[in-house]
Formats: structure tokens, sequence, C-alpha cells
């Protein structure tokens, strides 16, 4: 009796769908060049580094300008971020929204 019935039965959807043929492919020429530009800023950001150290070792001078800028924009990056935190609190905003769209003018 139950093999009567699946041979009766309407043939169902199936679970997995092809789309491949529905969808164009995407491009990632746009991706790699923002990769490419961030890897060569980041580059270019060593290399002035290593400028800067060099070009002002007298007294260490330039490991000490690095290690206060890196400490300034860290305690400023919390700081920042704190601020933004606290204004989208009292003005009943969402967090991620305000810390994405902070530009420091409060």
């Amino acid at each position: 009796m139950a093999i009567e019935l699946m041979g009766t039965r309407e043939e169902e959807a199936p679970l997995v769908i092809d789309i491949s043929e529905r969808e164009t492919p995407k491009n990632r020429t746009r991706d790699i060049h923002i990769l490419s530009c961030a890897f060569l800023v980041f580059l270019a950001y060593g290399a002035a580094q290593n400028l800067e150290t060099t070009v002002n070792a007298q007294g260490n001078l330039g490991m000490v300008t690095l290690g206060r800028l890196f400490n300034n924009m860290g305690w400023g990056g919390t700081y920042l971020t704190s601020i933004a935190r606290s204004h989208a609190r009292d003005a009943n905003l969402h967090e991620g929204t305000v810390i994405s769209q902070f530009n420091g003018e409060f």
C-alpha cells in the first residue's frame, strides 16, 4: 500500500536549486583595486617610518616622535570612541551608526 501511494504523489520541489544560470558573474576588479591601494598605503607608511627614524637618528628623536604619535593615536581613538558612545546613549541613537559616522565634532 505504501508503494502505491509513493507512485501517485506529485513530485516535490528539489532541495537544492541550481542558480548558476540565473546569476551573473561578479566583477572583482574593484575589490582588487581597493586592496592593492590599501597595501600600497601600508607599504608607504612603513617606508615613512623607516625614513623618520633614519633622518632623525641623532638623539633617538625619530623613535621618540613615532612613539608619541602612536601613543596619541591609540589614546585619541579610545577617547573619541568613548565620547561617540556616550553621545549615542544621550541622544538615544544606535551606537554602531554613531561610531561609524563619527567625525570628532561634538
